[in-house]
């Protein structure tokens, strides 16, 4: 729930509420599971892994460099919430902190037999490249509040009100971000079927 930060396990036939757990922010983003935990993002700048049958807590990472904390949306929330929404793809957990590019955005592979980093981008908010309105450049990169979507090769980072980024899956390395050329088409929501990345009513 954004509403209060708590993540609910729910019995599916009763919908009877088995276990809760608090983080310290919204929880913006479905949690994911992955044999018997869970793991789920929130904006207290943490990825959270519980225990799928109980609700307690195993492991939690922060995504960016330190535990600073601003107010938003009349709550605190991290400098670098996190809102790049896991998913998982060969037992490799991708998520992203970070929502302001000045700030850095943090996009992370995570190996879930190992609980270990393979790869982590923290680069990639501060390209400087061109901007929707014609002509114009800036060092705005990418950023990443929305679920991300894994195919085999590569790693789509939606940032919300334009079409996502490419990575490349195994290494984290930024591939392309055309957004000048589509405008300000694109949006949170993206899928990935076949060929194709589907993101605001377009397919790529």
């Amino acid at each position: 729930s954004s509403a209060d930060g708590k993540i609910r396990a729910l019995d599916a036939e009763t919908g009877v509420e088995k276990w809760s757990f608090f983080t310290d922010g919204p929880v913006r983003f479905a949690p994911v599971l992955w044999g018997d935990q869970v793991y789920a993002a929130s904006d207290d700048g943490h990825l959270y892994c519980l225990s799928a049958t109980d609700g307690e807590l195993i492991r939690k990472w922060r995504g960016g460099p330190g535990d600073d904390m601003v107010l938003g949306n009349g709550t605190l929330t991290s400098r670098w919430p996190a809102r790049g929404g896991p998913v998982i793809v060969d037992d490799l957990l991708y998520y992203a902190a970070g929502i302001w590019q000045s700030e850095k955005v943090f996009i992370y592979a995570i190996d879930l037999r190992t609980g270990e980093a393979v790869w982590s981008n923290d680069g990639s908010g501060q390209i400087y490249m061109p901007q929707p309105h014609g002509g114009a450049n800036a060092a705005s990169g990418v950023t990443a509040p929305g679920y991300l979507v894994g195919t085999g090769e590569q790693l789509f980072v939606p940032p919300g009100r334009a079409v996502p980024a490419a990575f490349g899956r195994a290494d984290g390395k930024f591939q392309y971000y055309h957004l000048q050329k589509n405008g300000h088409a694109g949006g949170t929501a993206t899928a990935a079927v076949g060929r194709f990345v589907y993101n605001g009513g377009l397919a790529f």
